[in-house]
Formats: structure tokens, sequence, C-alpha cells
């Protein structure tokens, strides 16, 4: 089950060449390593439209029109048929959800987990292909781009016959971490959200994320993010601790934190 990924890291143990829990229960070595399970040439134009190919990996796009707003998104899989969970990836401010796969490594993520990967294009709001934050300027798309994106998901389930018990995990890059957290908090059947250099605003968070499901979450952030600012954005954005505690709080988590610095 061990080989060679291409990339001269040498024999891959069994369950990183193929994932399985039962393979992590016994202690093997699950650690994924980057470029082993679908090498990307180095020359290789990330920014391109299109995921780039990967071996045992299919990609496939659909057009949707659902809370009066259309796009599309791409459904990665890979060959196993019988999925874990569904895996949303929301992408940051005006990129192309192609672009996104590829620089976030999606086609890999399809291969080495059993996961069904969806990546939207956000609707274009003022010409402009981004996710609502909730502040002032976009508050009224947050409700038709949730309905927009519970709309993904079903289509994506049905399209791939992956049934509602098959938990939904929500991943968002910067802008994609915004409607990330709101979609979450809204949809109970979201097990866990991910955030990368996150940003939250003040008043939609509150308003939205409650203690309406337990909700996982997962929060990495660099301390001197200038884009995101990890203490907040002039009172408007939330700082990262604060949205910690929110979630903290959702999930009925009550032990203490430990620090680790990198």
């Amino acid at each position: 089950d061990s080989g060679d990924g291409g990339s001269g890291t040498g024999p891959l143990s069994s369950c990183q060449a193929s994932f399985s829990t039962e393979k992590l229960a016994e202690g093997q070595d699950c650690t994924p390593i980057a470029g082993t399970l679908c090498p990307v040439d180095a020359n290789a134009n990330l920014l391109q439209s299109q995921p780039i190919a990967c071996a045992g990996v299919d990609v496939q796009q659909y057009d949707l029109d659902a809370g009066g707003l259309s796009s599309n998104y791409y459904a990665l899989t890979g060959a196993e048929q019988d999925y874990d969970a569904v895996y949303l990836a929301l992408h940051y401010l005006l990129v192309d959800k192609g672009a996104f796969a590829n620089i976030v490594r999606l086609p890999e993520l399809a291969k080495g987990r059993k996961v069904l990967v969806i990546a939207p294009q956000a609707p274009k709001f003022l010409g402009a292909s981004r996710w609502p934050t909730g502040s002032a300027l976009d508050k009224a798309q947050v409700g038709p781009t949730i309905e927009w994106l519970r709309a993904v998901v079903a289509d994506a389930r049905s399209r791939y016959h992956v049934k509602d018990s098959v938990p939904l995990y929500v991943a968002g890059l910067s802008n994609g971490s915004a409607i990330g957290y709101l979609y979450a908090c809204t949809d109970p059947n979201v097990r866990a959200v991910l955030g990368v250099a996150s940003l939250a605003d003040k008043g939609s968070f509150a308003a939205t994320c409650t203690s309406a499901h337990p909700l996982g979450s997962v929060i990495v952030h660099g301390t001197a993010d200038l884009t995101t600012p990890y203490n907040g954005l002039l009172g408007l954005t939330l700082p990262i601790p604060e949205i910690h505690q929110a979630f903290n709080a959702i999930d009925g988590c009550s032990a203490p934190d430990s620090t680790v610095l990198m």
C-alpha cells in the first residue's frame, strides 16, 4: 500500500497513501504530506481557472440558481464513492474558484480522503465575485447567499448520492471565512467550521452565531496579519480570541486554553 509520492519524501505509510479511520486507530502515521498524492509541476500556473489534473480525481462544474442569485461550483471527487464527509471550501476575495482549488490543493484533499469537495464561486456583488461579510454595505446579501450555499450543498449531495447524515464541514479563507462562519452557524448539518486568516463582522456574527447547535471550530491566524488584523479592525470586526471564545461557548467547551508559539 505504500510508495514514493514523487516529491522526494520517501515511501508513504499505508495510511498516508490511502487514509482510513481504521488505520488511524491502529496508530499508523497518517500525517498528510503536500504534493505526494497529487504532485504539481513547479512551473504550473496555479491561477488557471481549471483545477490542475490529478490522477484519480474527477472535476465537474455545475451551474445553480437559488435565493435570487446565480453562480456555479466545482465538485471534486476521488475514486472512493463511500464518502465520510462533505467539505465546502469558500475562496478568498476576487479569486477564481479554480485557482483557489489549486492554491489550497483541493484535488489532493479529494484524492487523499473520502470527501466530496465542493468549491463554489461567490455570486457577483457590485460587479465582483465576493462573499458578503455582514457589514452595513452587504448585510442584505447574507441571507440570499446562505440560501444559495445551502442549495449548492443539497445539489451536490443529490448528484453524488451523499446522504444528509454524512457530516458537512465548512472551510473559508479570508473573505470566505466571513460567510463561512455565518453559514455554519445557521445550518445544523455543519459539524465544524475552519477559518483561515478569518474575519467576522461584530454585529452580524453576534446576531447569527448563537448556541443553536454544537459546532466545532478550527481558527488559523497570524498575529501580524495586516489585511484581517488579529485584534480586529477599528471595532468593526471581532478580534480572533473573541471568535474563538464565542465558538467555545457554542460548543460548551470550558477547559482552559493552551498557547503554542510558532
